[in-house]
């Protein structure tokens, strides 16, 4: 190897190393950002986030009976029956006409498998639009709080 193959293979080696340092660095920052996501998700729960779904309600016929929470259903109350979220949660329910806020979890349902993820107390049915159509597509934000009143007892 001359003298002039050796130049420009050092020329190549320090540049290669030099690549290596700075994307090691991008590296080390990503690793750094994912570990803080991490930790807010850790710190502050996974409130906030939001899935699309399909709701329906229910009425009268279920007033007075007692929910999966152990509480009587009543007619004003703004409740909803759901697999995904726990006892107490409050949620924000918006059809693409109305939102309504302050939707707590106080059943388990819906009893059909048939697509829908929430079932909705009629004031809340009634708020948001969806009387007329039975079922409809909302968009459901977890709020990430709870009401005491309806947790499991």
């Amino acid at each position: 190897m001359n003298s002039e193959q050796l130049k420009i293979r050092q020329e190549f080696h320090w540049r290669y190393r030099l690549a290596g340092r700075m994307f090691g660095k991008f590296r080390f920052r990503r690793k750094v950002a994912g570990l803080i996501i991490f930790a807010g998700f850790l710190l502050y729960g996974f409130s906030g986030w939001y899935a699309g779904d399909v709701a329906s309600w229910y009425g009268p016929g279920h007033y007075g009976s007692y929910t999966a929470s152990g509480n009587v259903l009543d007619a004003n109350d703004w409740t909803a029956a759901s697999w995904d979220y726990p006892f107490g949660r409050k949620l924000k329910v918006c059809s693409e006409y109305a939102c309504a806020r302050g939707v707590v979890v106080t059943d388990r349902g819906p009893a059909a498998r048939t697509g829908r993820t929430i079932d909705l107390n009629m004031p809340v049915a009634e708020r948001i639009g969806i009387i007329e159509a039975g079922e409809a597509p909302v968009t459901v934000y977890d709020t990430g709080n709870h009401d005491p009143r309806y947790l499991t007892r």
